[in-house]
């Protein structure tokens, strides 16, 4: 319980004030102790570099939009939380107690989202809690489920997604398929509720399924039966929630392929019109220096140049040269994961969860550290069970 909750609190500091979350750090390296593997650390320092890049578009620009970089900052504080927590010689915890962690706040999310769901009142208290502006509590859907922290909108979408790829992984080594299948699916299940791009990983869930099984044909054939008994079940939920706004909502594809035959969503409708590249080569090279955009007054108005999608977002900010930088730590993540010599199947778990971050920035900027960082940190640990 003392994990779960200290856990809790690293992932809500990430949504206070900086001031806080720094602090927090401070407090934990003074009580905890530096000693950490040679390993985490080269991890934490490719974060502080890519950190100090993502000043560079600032100061070519003269620009003072400190968004990403403070993002960046916040991403780094919350993994050096967590390589404190799990490489302290006095704090047992390993790849088993790190993954209950992760399903437990899962959980917790689900139980909040539905108690807001049921009690609408309860909605506008957590918005209030975590200080969210009123043009975002105007945009919220009432059918939607919002969590607590960072677990909301599209976050929501990236931690269940990756919950669920992780419980796959876990169930399959296991030797429990049928299990490992209905855990991943409740929580894509759940996850849709809050945001669509959990959706995104079901296709991810196949390949880890089919590629951890040491008969390849066999595990085919089996993937292929749970698609089958995937589809029929879809078709069972249309039937009876199909005049359901939250059924329509969070499973809106679904919902949109078996009444219209079309494959598609509002949300991806309007992600098609946020693909809007630089005309100006200088801003390929160095960006604009600009992550947001402000009105007249100064203001936050959305983001710049109006697209939510990652990849985009990055490059008017720095250009390619951002891009690349933003994801050096994920890239010297799975290098030093491959290094650790994981077992097949969390190799696999942890390959998906970087191909599902890949995927994700095709809609809006997206990473998943907070998971990541727990196999990476556990990985290093000596003796871990």
């Amino acid at each position: 319980m003392f994990l779960f909750l200290f856990y809790k609190i690293i992932f809500f500091s990430r949504i206070l004030d900086f001031k806080f979350s720094m602090g927090l750090i401070f407090i934990s390296l003074f009580f905890l102790g530096w000693r950490v593997n040679k390993n985490s650390l080269v991890y934490l320092f490719s974060q502080v570099c890519s950190i100090c890049l993502s000043l560079i578009p600032l100061l070519v620009n003269q620009s003072k939009d400190i968004v990403m970089s403070k993002s960046l900052v916040g991403a780094f504080l919350y993994s050096a939380a967590i390589c404190l927590l799990i490489e302290h010689k006095n704090i047992a915890i390993g790849k088993k107690e790190a993954i209950r962690i992760v399903f437990w706040g899962a959980f917790l999310q689900i139980i909040i989202g539905v108690y807001s769901f049921i009690f609408m009142e309860v909605r506008s208290k957590i918005f209030a809690l975590e200080f969210i502006s009123e043009r975002a509590m105007s945009k919220t859907e009432l059918m939607r489920l919002i969590g607590l922290g960072a677990v909301k909108y599209a976050g929501a979408g990236i931690y269940f997604g990756v919950v669920a790829l992780i419980a796959m992984g876990v169930l399959i080594q296991k030797g429990r398929p049928f299990m490992a299948w209905a855990t991943s699916l409740f929580f894509i299940l759940a996850g849709s509720f809050f945001s669509r791009t959990t959706l995104v990983s079901v296709p991810l869930l196949f390949v880890i399924f089919i590629l951890s099984n040491k008969n390849k044909i066999t595990a085919t054939i089996k993937a292929i039966d749970f698609l089958i008994v995937l589809i029929l079940f879809a078709l069972v939920l249309h039937n009876i929630f199909k005049e359901e706004p939250l059924y329509q909502w969070g499973l809106e594809p679904v919902y949109n392929l078996i009444e219209h035959q079309e494959l598609r969503s509002n949300s991806t409708d309007g992600l098609k019109t946020m693909y809007s590249f630089p005309d100006k080569t200088r801003t390929y090279i160095f960006g604009d220096g600009k992550f947001v955009s402000r009105d007249v007054t100064g203001r936050d108005s959305g983001y710049y140049m109006h697209t939510d999608v990652g990849y985009l977002r990055l490059l008017y900010y720095g250009g390619v040269p951002m891009i690349i930088v933003y994801f050096i730590p994920c890239m010297v993540a799975t290098v030093l994961y491959m290094k650790s010599r994981p077992q097949k199947t969390e190799k696999y778990v942890f390959l998906s969860l970087i191909a599902f971050i890949l995927v994700v920035n095709l809609k809006g900027l997206a990473s998943a550290n907070f998971v990541t960082d727990i196999f990476l940190f556990s990985s290093f640990k000596r003796n871990n069970p």
